[in-house]
């Protein structure tokens, strides 16, 4: 009795065993599957060291793959914080199976080169900076950026200062990995954790938490699962750390949104290997939306439409700096009729007569009410701007004097507004007469803004004088008169079309001198400026007719910057 009893006690834990192992073991539904996913990270890098002390850091990899939480032991739950990977070789590092010497001697070298091109990368972040503020969009990113950029500059200078002093360098890489995974919150939690099985290509293929735990809720599962998992590794990635993830292609690494497919759509950064790098918005794979673009020698910041960029959209509001530029235009003629007295015959008769007038212009009570119609514009509040500036055209060629100059430069000093004088260049004869003409019959004092040439031919005219050397000629020569005679350097007015067209031929000019563009359209003009036209048809209040628009390239504290200038 007492022997079959027993038997019944060991065929009972045999069948609790086996509905155990069963139950353990049970085909995975994929609620499930979720409960057992993590993301992992590593981050590969190379130390440089010299006499035993690391001198430098070189660049690092993150790479990052599915994991599952198992179990170590087949039949009990015996996770212990140990998750499996799934690195593939194609995700190697940067530095990865390339000699130490050779690499030494590719980045030292490579540290000198880019070191000039990130001082030229950080010139131009510093422009933007410059002349916006934390108003403007994607300001505080691109603002980042700069600070990650004067940090990479400071590296390579370290770098290139220390090849001469340190003695004997090796290399040694370093790896450290991390899991992801998203709680009952819905928030992303990491875990630092260790290497606990590598496999054949130097990569670890299980890792386990440095606490040696796994979150409370999450699901471990046998080994014997981890094929099943494999179908749903890319999938569960996406869910177990967000929208977030990292994508290589042959030109650089993408860290942002995609979508189920694996698509770029959303937010994400772009950083290619030749050290150009995209920030912002994407659709369907490609740059649109707003964003910014840093290349070594260029800054982009603005608005891109399937993957073509089309500038910056300024949004108008009472913190930015308006001007207006005025010529004979501002005092229409109308006629009235007067009675006057006129001899015939030697008799006096009373006649009615015509009588030009000019409209006079309204300093008193001038503010700018509208920014024109041509074009659409981002506007925040009511239109009333102050006019900060004023430019008055003064002289054309070498016989076209405006009859208003004199009296409006003196009243818009009456009224306290910063002045200057521009004036239009004639095809017919040359800068250097043309400069002199300019200067006897125009006022420049101190604190008044600089002289202006005002460039704008048309292609017919430019062949007609000779082509455009003879072009750039004549304007080199009216410019180097001017700042010879008035110890200031002038500033140049063109068009959007004649820089494009024709500014490329002239570096010296593009170098030299600061530019003021006509610009008829929503986006900001893509150059180093200091004054946008933005439209042709403004209106100002105690100004008669259409006036042009004009915004200066910053805001309060650059525009101070460079009244000071001219004090």
């Amino acid at each position: 009795m007492m022997k079959k009893k027993s038997i019944y006690i060991i065929m009972g834990l045999v069948a609790v065993l086996i509905a155990a192992m069963a139950w353990h073991n049970r085909p995975m539904s994929e609620e499930r599957l979720k409960k057992t996913a993590v993301t992992v990270k590593m981050t590969t890098w190379k130390e440089v060291v010299a006499g035993g002390k690391v001198i430098e850091k070189l660049d690092s990899s993150e790479i990052y793959a599915g994991g599952q939480w198992i179990d170590q032991y087949y039949l009990v739950p015996s996770c212990f914080g140990v998750a499996r990977t799934f690195f593939t070789g194609k995700e190697t590092p940067r530095w990865r199976n390339v000699d130490d010497a050779a690499l030494l001697g590719a980045y030292f070298d490579d540290s000198t080169m880019t070191a000039e091109r990130y001082k030229k990368k950080i010139a131009e972040l510093d422009y933007y900076l410059r002349v916006h503020d934390a108003t403007d969009e994607g300001y505080n990113q691109i603002a980042a950026y700069q600070k990650h950029a004067v940090n990479i500059l400071k590296r390579l200078e370290g770098v290139i200062a220390r090849r001469k002093t340190s003695g004997k360098l090796s290399v040694r890489e370093n790896r450290s990995y991390t899991i992801y995974y998203i709680d009952d919150d819905g928030k992303k939690q990491a875990l630092p954790c260790v290497a606990k099985e590598i496999g054949a290509a130097g990569i670890a293929t299980r890792i386990q938490t440095a606490n040696r735990r796994m979150p409370f809720f999450a699901k471990a599962v046998p080994a014997v699962w981890m094929n099943k998992f494999n179908k749903f590794a890319g999938k569960l990635l996406v869910k177990a750390i967000g929208n977030i993830r990292q994508q290589r292609d042959s030109d650089g690494i993408y860290v942002g949104e995609l979508d189920k497919k694996g698509v770029r759509n959303g937010y994400g950064a772009y950083n290619e290997f030749n050290g150009d790098y995209f920030e912002g918005f994407w659709k369907d794979g490609i740059r649109t939306g707003w964003g910014f673009s840093s290349k070594m020698d260029r800054f982009r910041s603005g608005e891109w439409k399937e993957d073509v960029y089309k500038g910056e959209r300024l949004e108008y509001t009472n913190t930015r700096i308006y001007g207006i530029d005025i010529s004979r235009f501002q005092h229409k003629s109308y006629f009235v009729k007067e009675k006057k007295r006129v001899r015939i015959r030697n008799r006096w008769h009373t006649r009615w007569v015509k009588k030009e007038m000019h409209y006079p212009i309204d300093w008193d009570n001038m503010r700018i009410t509208s920014l024109g119609t041509m074009t659409k514009k981002r506007i925040s509040g009511k239109v009333g701007y102050k006019v900060s500036f004023v430019y008055i055209k003064s002289t054309e060629g070498t016989t076209i004097l405006n009859k208003f100059y004199a009296r409006d430069y003196r009243d818009a000093h009456a009224h306290g507004i910063h002045t200057g004088t521009y004036h239009f260049l004639s095809t017919r004869t040359t800068g250097s007469a043309q400069a002199a003409y300019f200067m006897a019959h125009s006022h420049y004092q101190k604190g008044d803004f600089p002289p202006v040439l005002d460039v704008e031919p048309y292609p017919s005219q430019i062949k007609a004088m000779g082509g455009e050397k003879v072009l750039f000629a004549n304007i080199r020569a009216w410019l180097k008169a001017v700042e010879r005679a008035w110890h200031v350097k002038p500033v140049l007015y063109l068009s959007q079309s004649f820089v494009n067209r024709y500014l490329p031929e002239a570096p010296d000019l593009q170098r030299d001198y600061e530019v003021w563009i006509a610009r008829y359209g929503e986006y900001k003009p893509d150059v180093h400026l200091i004054y946008w036209q933005l439209c042709p048809d403004g209106r100002v209040a105690g100004i008669r007719g259409a006036v042009d628009i004009n915004v200066f390239n910053g805001y309060h504290g650059e525009f101070q910057k460079f009244v000071a200038r001219y004090k």
